[in-house]
């Protein structure tokens, strides 16, 4: 009866405990779904981020931009990734809080743009998490790439091209005086005896300096390029920008003066711009290659990018996979006499490591299900608004016909009526309507343009046709259930 009992004892199978390493080939892909989850709870107001940029020209370059950081990823992440699958940083932890928070934050104030950085900072989490830091000091350039993505705050961006109208126009108008042309430059407006020129906001540079820049970045990170390097190829890409827009301004002025061609507008004006555009482009690479004879030996360059000027192959990174079997296969002797304890504990502290971090990450992929769903009600709750303001700006564009203004006005008389559509983010409004009066003695315009995405600052356009602010007063509204508005003085 023993010796029965010791045999069905000695017949039982072993249970079968999971190794490590497939504990942790198991935790990385909860983590992958976890992160998933987190990507698609940005989707809301991400998805509204990226319509209202694209419409703005200047921030076309935005795909070009996507597709170069997936296209960097994917061609470095085999060769930067570091070969310890337990890392976790805490700073991957931290960067996803920080994201979490300012999402909720986006939620709160109903802010793409907020939505859209913290899409940044969990695109930066999931790096760290997955890569270790290594990783990331390797991708940190890629990484960067993102924050083209984002405007500039405070509507600087709107300031922006208002000061480079400037320059632009300032510019030019030396540039004439030096070709002999005659003109008149008040603000932003360049006056010839047959016709007016308004530097707009197309011919502000804008559009050329943002694609300048993000492509002045693609190419120094495609060709890992030095910081010095870098940060002067940046430089050169906001003159390169800036002088080829003072080109296209002096050229619709003088080839309309010298062989009376327009091409201030039209496809002709598409084509110039397209071309200028690929001529700043030439120079920017030119400048690259300039610089490159310069730094290409430097110490500074030799001792932070070594590796990268090597002609001599690097050595690949051991395989992430490999390494963990290995240690794995280690584990799995430790009864034997050789058996290297060591191995055992260093892999049994990174599935630790690897658990404590997927605790974490499962936690914020609850919380930020939770934002999501918020977004979500939220867009539900504006589509109403939305669809009626949608209704009312159609409506509002057609408001203002030729017979919306008397055809006679005492002794004035209308001799011109214009209208024109623009783009619903132009600085000077979605449409313009003109109409011009004649009396005996003189000429008036009355002029209105409508209407504005956003708020308008109201004296910029005074300030483009060459009027200057002297004062401004504080004027409170009678109503007292408005608010003070700010009326200026000019």
């Amino acid at each position: 009866m023993n010796a029965q009992t010791i045999t069905a004892e000695a017949t039982k199978k072993t249970p079968k405990v999971a190794s490590p390493a497939s504990r942790i080939h198991w935790q990385i892909s909860v983590d992958a779904i976890a992160f998933i989850v987190i990507a698609c709870c940005h989707a809301p107001l991400l998805l509204a981020h990226f319509r209202r940029l694209w419409l703005y020209e200047q921030y076309h370059y935005v795909p070009f931009v996507i597709a170069a950081f997936a296209y960097f990823i994917w061609q470095r992440w085999d060769k930067e990734r570091i070969a310890n699958l337990g890392a976790a940083p805490r700073a991957s932890l931290v960067l996803l809080v920080t994201s979490l928070l300012t999402l909720t934050l986006s939620l709160i104030v109903w802010s793409s743009w907020l939505a859209a950085i913290a899409a940044i900072l969990t695109t930066g989490a999931a790096l760290l998490h997955f890569g270790g830091r290594r990783a990331m000091s390797q991708l940190l350039a890629v990484w960067l790439l993102l924050w083209f993505l984002i405007p500039l705050p405070f509507r600087w961006d709107v300031r922006l091209v208002f000061e480079l109208q400037t320059i632009a126009s300032r510019t030019a108008s030396y540039v004439l005086d030096f070709l002999r042309v005659d003109h008149l430059l008040a603000g932003h407006v360049l006056e010839i005896p047959r016709h007016k020129f308004l530097v707009e906001e197309a011919c502000s540079g804008i559009h050329s300096l943002f694609a300048l820049l993000a492509f002045a970045s693609i190419l120094m990170i495609g060709s890992r390029r030095a910081w010095v390097h870098s940060i002067l190829l940046l430089a050169t890409a906001v003159f390169w920008a800036t002088s080829i827009n003072v080109v296209r301004v002096t050229s619709v002025v003088a080839l309309f003066v010298w062989f009376d061609v327009d091409v201030a507008t039209g496809w002709k004006h598409e084509l110039l711009g397209l071309l200028l555009f690929g001529v700043a482009i030439i120079m920017l690479l030119s400048t690259d290659r300039l610089l490159l004879f310069f730094f290409e030996r430097s110490n500074e360059t030799d001792r932070f990018y070594r590796d990268y000027y090597d002609d001599e192959p690097v050595a690949a990174e051991p395989d992430p996979a490999s390494v963990a079997e290995v240690a794995a296969g280690s584990a799995s002797n430790c009864n034997s006499s050789n058996c290297d304890s060591s191995n055992a504990a260093g892999l049994g502290t990174a599935v630790i490591n690897r658990q404590k971090g997927t605790g974490v990450v499962m936690v914020c992929a609850g919380l930020f299900v939770l934002v999501g769903l918020g977004q979500i009600a939220g867009v539900a709750m504006r589509f109403d608004a939305l669809r009626v303001v949608g209704e009312a700006n159609g409506k509002l564009i057609n408001a203002f016909q030729e017979g919306t203004l008397p055809a006679q006005i005492e002794t004035w008389n209308r001799v011109t009526f214009r209208n024109e559509k623009r783009e619903m983010t132009n600085s000077l409004g979605a449409s313009f309507a003109s109409w011009t009066y004649q009396s005996d003695t003189a000429e008036a315009t009355v002029t209105i343009n409508y209407p504005f995405l956003g708020w308008h600052h109201l004296p910029a356009c005074y300030e483009a046709q060459g009027w200057q602010v002297e004062s401004k007063k504080m004027i409170a509204v009678a109503r007292k259930s408005a608010p003070e508005e700010e009326v200026w003085l000019l």
